[in-house]
């Protein structure tokens, strides 16, 4: 008996994006290397030396380990960890860290591997006077964050309405050529359009081709030209549009894949910050690393890691950047101390097995709630 077969299959753009990622590391020349060449351990990364002095945090209502990750990350020139612990905070953390950022003249891409994860970022940014672009799909973005959409902003620009009335103009022209005869195959009967074009000018037809026949695909095939050269100029006008938008952002966020897109295939950011980079690949996080001249990643590799189906692939991707980074540097890392999730009874289990017993829970023994 005949049934019905479902199969799943990955989304392929998200692993040729990783693939051109890595080539890209491969053949690294500049400032790129010299973070290619820290990430494979070959170089060794600049150490921060003490933190910087911030004369207002935005969150007034920030924990001191929170302050000093911020602190201390301004001060990094390669890279910086912040080991977030659950409830502690640390896409708060991260917030301000941004913020501190913007406020000193640095361009940002802000990541993570889940479109979730970046619409949180840009729900806590958005409380702020920023410039902020969201790169992604629509449908992708929480419905109250969809004016940060690339597409959203696009239509504010003063060239959208032009831009509109040139698909228009498109669309009318491909009525106009439809009404002609399309030159498939059968029809040509091996001819190339050059030829069919000549034959119209001197109103002749051919193997069996009536002139009419000519003359009709000729005017198609001429319509058919020139909509294909207005659908490059728009897409050309479209991405200009886009890239101005992208440009004046203070603060541009994507999924990591995305950070990999035509839409920011010509930038390079000053910082990158990447969030949940415990629950990425290691191919996924180095997307936004390759976009920038240093970057920051906040994580907790003592929680679950990445889903990794093959179990071939699992002894080289399990292991993420954030965890081999945050082992062979700890000096380069903070982990964020007070939390505001559980009880302090709850909290004792994974305190004293995962963290050391360093957390401090911040109701103690009372309810919590988070103060930001």
């Amino acid at each position: 008996k005949e049934g019905i077969r479902i199969d799943l299959y990955a989304n392929e753009i998200t692993f040729r994006r990783m693939i051109e990622n890595l080539e890209a590391l491969r053949n690294a020349t500049g400032r790129l290397k010299e973070l290619r060449n820290i990430l494979l351990g070959i170089k060794e990364p600049s150490q921060v030396k003490e933190e910087v002095e911030i004369s207002e945090f935005f969150n007034k209502k920030l924990n001191d380990t929170q302050k000093t990750a911020v602190k201390l990350a301004l001060g990094a020139k390669d890279f910086f960890l912040i080991h977030g612990p659950p409830g502690t905070g640390k896409t708060v953390t991260l917030t301000e860290l941004i913020l501190q950022l913007v406020k000193q003249g640095y361009k940002v891409i802000a990541t993570a591997d889940s479109n979730i994860a970046v619409d949180n970022l840009l729900l806590n940014l958005s409380q702020y006077s920023l410039k902020l672009v969201r790169i992604g799909h629509p449908a992708r973005i929480m419905e109250e964050l969809e004016r940060f959409s690339l597409y959203a902003l696009f239509e504010q620009d003063e060239l959208s309405n032009q831009i509109k009335e040139k698909w228009e103009q498109v669309q009318l022209l491909i009525k106009k050529r439809d009404q002609f005869i399309k030159p498939v195959p059968s029809l040509k009967r091996g001819l190339s359009e050059e030829e069919i074009i000549e034959l119209a000018k001197k109103k002749k037809g051919t193997r069996g081709i009536k002139k009419e026949t000519i003359i009709s695909m000729a005017n198609w095939i001429k319509l058919n030209r020139e909509i294909e050269e207005q659908i490059n100029n728009i897409k050309n006008l479209e991405m200009q549009v886009f890239k101005k938008i992208i440009s004046q952002a203070d603060v541009v966020l994507s999924t990591n894949s995305m950070a990999k897109s035509e839409f920011l295939e010509d930038f390079v950011f000053d910082v990158a910050v990447i969030d949940e980079g415990s629950q990425q690949v290691e191919p996924s996080t180095l997307i936004p690393i390759v976009k920038a001249k240093r970057f920051f990643i906040a994580g907790d590799h003592k929680q679950l890691p990445p889903t990794i189906l093959s179990e071939k692939a699992k002894k080289d991707l399990e292991k993420t950047l954030f965890e081999k980074l945050i082992e062979r540097h700890p000096n380069l890392s903070i982990m964020l101390k007070v939390q505001y999730r559980m009880n302090e009874k709850i909290m004792k289990f994974p305190n004293e097995e995962f963290y050391e017993g360093k957390l401090v829970s911040a109701g103690g023994g009372t309810s919590l709630r988070y103060p930001w």
